[in-house]
């Protein structure tokens, strides 16, 4: 049951030629590791990972039964389903 939450698509980011950033929905299978992938507001992430750029809340209730929003800054870890 708890499968069926998690997310099928992911944004992956990108760089082109000109090291402009491109960002496109693929599906989770396809994320490999050492890939950037773009969290919406109020998503979820799709894999564990470090935060590379920016900052935000986490509910990580699931994993550590803390109530509150759990804020997360570059370098800091993430968790997939939080």
């Amino acid at each position: 049951m708890l499968g069926k939450l998690r997310p099928s698509t992911a944004i992956l980011v990108e760089k082109d030629s000109l090291g402009n950033t491109i960002d496109s929905t693929v599906k989770v299978e396809m994320i490999e590791f050492g890939d950037i992938v773009r969290v919406q507001h109020g998503a979820s992430p799709v894999a564990d990972g470090v935060i590379v750029q920016g900052e935000s809340s986490f509910d990580e209730s699931s994993l550590t039964g803390e109530s509150r929003l759990i804020r997360k800054k570059v370098g800091d870890d993430l968790f997939a389903g939080t």
